[in-house]
């Protein structure tokens, strides 16, 4: 969900996520949640992605930075703690 809350948040809408999405709903649906109480959560789930990549909007930056210069998962990660 925070790949479709940084495209709505950056370009106003999400083109992708549409697999996400649904291994998000069929996860749900494994545990037994219905349609209505998946789409609450499913909801929930991409308000919370949007507050916390706002709330660490300089962190979001420094990674999608790094991201563009192909840096490992370890180098990326070690940048967090810059901005905590």
């Amino acid at each position: 969900m925070a790949g479709i809350a940084a495209e709505i948040l950056v370009y106003g809408t999400a083109e992708g996520g549409n697999d996400d999405r649904q291994q998000l709903r069929n996860s749900l649906a494994q545990l037994g949640k219905t349609a209505s109480s998946a789409l609450q959560q499913e909801n929930w789930s991409l308000l919370q992605a949007k507050n916390l990549i706002q709330q660490n909007w300089a962190a979001y930056e420094a990674l999608v930075a790094a991201m563009q210069q192909r840096a490992s998962v370890e180098e990326c990660y070690q940048i967090l703690p810059q901005y905590l």
